[in-house]
């Protein structure tokens, strides 16, 4: 899954390979006051840096 992720402290945006993104786990994490880092795929992100988190393309199981 490609992930699109903006920072407050950047304009840059960054591209981020995961093999397993998880909204909620995220969102709960950049809520909690004891967390200071995420990682999002061989990243590590400041919790109150983190902007947005979009899903740029999401991987496709093989059916057959």
């Amino acid at each position: 899954m490609l992930l699109e992720i903006s920072l407050h402290s950047s304009d840059k945006v960054r591209r981020v390979q995961v093999e397993n993104y998880d909204p909620d786990e995220i969102n709960e994490q950049r809520n909690n006051p004891e967390i200071e880092s995420v990682k999002l795929g061989n990243n590590l992100y400041s919790r109150i840096d983190l902007k947005n988190i979009e899903i740029l393309e999401e991987s496709i199981a093989d059916n057959s």
